[in-house]
């Protein structure tokens, strides 16, 4: 990947690239079910299973120790009051907050090989300013997005893929958040 002056990325890409719209549905599936998911299962770790170990340990620890499985420590811990907030609730909440709703249009390109190259150029990007903006991403592929679009980005897209389409190949990207 060569920089131009203004820091300005060149196009990578060497073949077609198009955007789709994405459907309702899977706007809806993005907005709430790939995040959710990862709250609950972080909220059934942290706020069930853990919590249950330890009470387990401890009444086991308790009964070896007094033979009757009571203390009246294990019992206070036991039980959390409605209106306490755990440490995970409040992280929960404050990563809610800053949630984007950017929403990303389906990037499909034409040939795997543009598709790995847009990839190892925002990776490159992130490892050297330390994040990625959408306009990076539209430089990469020689399209033109609005201004605003620096405002939005990543600063790790390990989890970005490339998914075989009906259209060629389909970019798939993390949400876009804001850059500070």
């Amino acid at each position: 990947m060569v920089e131009e002056k203004d820091n300005k990325l060149k196009k990578v890409v060497s073949g077609t690239v198009t955007t789709k719209k994405k459907s309702e549905f899977r706007k809806i599936a993005e907005q709430f079910l790939s995040e959710d998911i990862i709250d609950i299962r972080s909220h059934v770790v942290h706020d069930i299973i853990i919590p249950a170990i330890k009470r387990i340990i401890s009444e086991a620890v308790n009964l070896a120790l007094y033979n009757d499985g009571y203390s009246a420590d294990s019992e206070r811990s036991s039980y959390r009051s409605y209106g306490s907030v755990s440490r995970s609730d409040r992280r929960r909440s404050s990563e809610s907050r800053f949630r984007s709703d950017f929403g990303l249009d389906d990037i499909v390109l034409s040939s795997r090989a543009d598709a790995d190259d847009v990839l190892e150029g925002l990776h490159e990007r992130i490892h050297r300013y330390g994040y990625a903006s959408v306009v990076d991403l539209y430089d990469l592929l020689g399209k033109v997005c609005p201004y605003t679009y620096e405002n939005y980005g990543w600063t790790d897209i390990r989890t970005a893929k490339v998914v075989l389409a009906r259209d060629g190949y389909l970019l798939r990207l993390p949400r876009p958040m804001p850059i500070d």
